[in-house]
């Protein structure tokens, strides 16, 4: 057992040894500054991950809410985000005032623009303390200008309510936000 951890960890240490050199993309392949070249094929390259800050009117928050996304997975066309809110409003004199918090999965087709659609569920609780789910869809338009760290999201995000009955609201989101961290040009 013991020799098969020692051959473990003196493969794995081989291999990591050289992974604070800046890569090189060059076509297909990715070369490193040591004597390492891989074959990467365009699906499979990973770009670095970012996070995100932004306000989004209307949305999945209600009127308006304050959220942070997490970039967790990105190829040069596509890209799975995380993303977390809060948001809050008056409901009615027998709830009182609400905060929410949606959490959604957002899949993002494009580099610069394009295709966004989201599902998740948003989580409400109440000032007299009831709370309800609601699970909002999103379906939209995300754009990226060239060179900056601003971004600009359209979408149409329905609100379903499914627990005690069913409940379809139309409803839509205007987000600007912020990249904490440029993503990277492929």
């Amino acid at each position: 057992m013991k020799s098969i951890l020692l051959a473990l960890f003196a493969i794995l240490f081989t291999h990591f040894s050289f992974g604070q050199d800046e890569p090189i993309i060059s076509e297909n392949i990715i070369k490193s500054n040591t004597t390492q070249a891989y074959f990467v094929p365009e699906r499979m390259r990973r770009y670095p991950r970012h996070n995100s800050l932004y306000l989004e009117l209307g949305g999945a928050g209600g009127f308006g809410s304050l959220n942070h996304e997490w970039n967790f997975h990105s190829t040069q066309h596509n890209r799975w985000i995380l993303r977390t809110g809060i948001s809050g409003t008056y409901v009615d004199k027998n709830n009182g005032a609400a905060i929410i918090f949606p959490v959604m999965l957002h899949f993002v087709r494009g580099h610069k623009h394009g295709l966004d659609v989201g599902i998740g569920q948003s989580l409400t609780v109440t000032t007299r303390g009831s709370a309800f789910l609601r699970m909002p869809f999103s379906l939209g338009y995300r754009l990226e200008p060239e060179g900056s760290r601003m971004f600009y999201r359209f979408a149409y995000t329905p609100l379903v309510s499914y627990l005690v009955d069913f409940q379809w609201e139309h409803w839509g989101g205007i987000s600007i936000g912020f990249k904490l961290r440029n993503a990277p040009k492929p």
